[in-house]
């Protein structure tokens, strides 16, 4: 499901326009990334766990060529379902 259909479905299940769906879509993702920002993770009881994780430099391998290059340090952002979400949706 992309970001669209996320905003119909949304629109649909709230009873609001899909520009307030969008609206407010937008901001959560605006506020949890600038959260991620400030600190390391961001938690929902029963929903889940957004964490930023720093991977430390390596060497990476260009699959056309077989050349070995550097990989900078750099973050990812990762996500671990929490236990109420993770039953509902099995």
């Amino acid at each position: 499901m992309n970001k669209e259909r996320f905003i119909k479905k949304m629109s649909e299940i709230g009873g609001i326009t899909q520009v307030e769906a969008c609206r407010e879509t937008n901001l959560f993702i605006d506020t949890l990334t600038e959260c991620l920002k400030e600190d390391d993770k961001v938690t929902f009881q029963g929903f889940g766990k957004f964490e930023k994780r720093i991977i430390k430099e390596k060497m990476g391998r260009n699959p056309k060529n077989g050349k070995l290059y550097p990989v900078p340090e750099h973050n990812v952002v990762r996500f671990k379902a929490g236990k109420s979400i993770t039953r509902e949706v099995n």
